[in-house]
């Protein structure tokens, strides 16, 4: 129930809104092989779509346990752009991986952070990486 109460809480003073975000095509990708077999296939469908609505900005920072909606007013005044990276296998749907800040005037990443504010595993920063590549984004590799 308390939890409930924080995420309406959320919803109503983060949530609302939209901004028109930074001209990035929705982006997927593919790694592994499919097998017919769910459990042998080493096969994810990666993605990373942009947020430009606060109701989804403030949704990731509650499934993500970080503090992604208190960037809304960035984005809005168009200085930040909100990435978020999530994967499908044989097995999951849906899993959300990272969260990607890129600074809209430099077109460079920021930060990138996964649940709880960790930092990106070896597969994510180089989907990230691809990503990054394929869209003119400067990349780092790491930043922390």
């Amino acid at each position: 129930s308390e939890e409930w109460h924080r995420a309406m809480y959320k919803m109503k003073h983060i949530g609302g809104g939209s901004w028109n975000g930074i001209e990035i095509p929705d982006w997927k990708y593919t790694t592994g092989k499919a097998s017919t077999n769910p459990h042998r296939s080493t096969e994810i469908n990666w993605r990373v779509d942009q947020i430009v609505t606060g109701n989804r900005l403030a949704q990731e920072g509650q499934k993500m346990r970080h503090c992604v909606a208190s960037y809304k007013p960035a984005c809005m005044e168009g200085r930040s752009a909100i990435f978020s990276m999530t994967s499908d296998t044989a097995l999951t749907t849906g899993r959300r991986n990272l969260t990607i800040e890129v600074n809209q005037a430099t077109r460079g990443v920021v930060q990138a952070r996964g649940y709880a504010n960790r930092n990106p595993n070896p597969d994510e920063s180089n989907i990230l990486s691809k990503w990054a590549k394929e869209n003119n984004i400067s990349y780092r590799g790491h930043w922390y």
